[in-house]
């Protein structure tokens, strides 16, 4: 039998290492052991290839707006644009004040004379006569307040036009017939006449003679001159220098005397003035 181990002697020297064995199995890990103080930071490596871009996070919250800036100088101006279309026209706004008046302005230039129509005219009247056939009313009477004009002939009654231009002629003739047997159907038809007559022989205007004219049906027709009555011719001409008017009587057959101007002062008056 075995006996009891006796006791351990002192260790002898070491000896010689020996070979190194072939390596053993891997062992289970041990547990970590406690974390060892840090070591100086190491040269930094060479920087690796940028990894591709994330996903963009959600926007974060707008921060509170700063305060602003001083303002910066004005940049040069732009080209003008391309006008726009008109637009509608707005209401009319209300009517404003009236603004003080202006001071007068200085008096223009007197303009040039215009023509004295004074000049070119005449104002007549004719005394009592009695006439029975065709005649030129002459022996015109021009004293005052009548007047005459250049180119009238009171005498034979003819105004010959001195400037060609527009007259104004009025002729007012009263008359009384002498008592007239009636006439029986169709009769004459008396007229006084302002005529031009040269160059051309022109009737400028006419006024019948006031004739009472009853028909009695199936029976007969009278026909008679009033015993009285007044005559006016009026009118307004374009007049050459040269022509010559006149006023005339055309009986065309009645006989009977007639007094031209029956009242005093003179109930027959002509007379005539250039307007332009």
């Amino acid at each position: 039998d075995t006996g009891p181990q006796g006791p351990t002697g002192p260790q002898g020297d070491t000896g010689p290492q020996g070979d190194t064995g072939p390596q053993g199995d891997t062992g289970p890990q041990g547990g970590t052991g406690p974390q060892g103080d840090t070591g100086p930071q190491g040269d930094t490596g060479p920087q690796g290839d940028t990894g591709p871009q994330g996903d963009t996070g959600p926007q974060g919250d707008t921060g509170p707006q700063g305060g602003t800036g001083p303002q910066g100088a004005t940049g040069p101006q732009g080209d003008t644009g391309p006008q726009g279309p008109t637009g509608p026209q707005g209401d009319t706004g209300p009517q404003g004040d009236t603004g003080p008046q202006g001071d007068t302005g200085p008096q223009g230039n007197t303009g040039p004379t215009g023509p004295n129509v004074a000049l070119f005219g005449f104002s007549a009247q004719r005394a009592s006569s009695v006439i029975n056939t065709d005649t030129q009313l002459g022996a015109w009477t021009v004293t005052s307040p009548y007047y005459t004009g250049t180119g009238f002939n009171a005498t034979t009654g003819n105004y010959t036009i001195q400037q060609t231009g527009r007259y104004s002629i009025k002729l007012i003739i009263s008359y009384q017939s002498a008592a007239l047997t009636a006439t029986i159907g169709a009769g004459p038809d008396p007229t006084f006449v302002i005529r031009r007559t040269s160059p051309v022989v022109t009737d400028l205007v006419t006024g019948l003679l006031p004739l009472l004219n009853i028909n009695v049906a199936l029976v007969l027709t009278i026909r008679g001159a009033l015993g009285n009555a007044s005559i006016t011719l009026t009118g307004d001409f374009d007049l050459t220098a040269g022509d010559v008017i006149g006023v005339f009587y055309e009986a065309d057959g009645l006989g009977a005397n007639l007094t031209l101007s029956p009242v005093s002062p003179s109930s027959t008056v002509w007379s005539v003035h250039r307007l332009t």
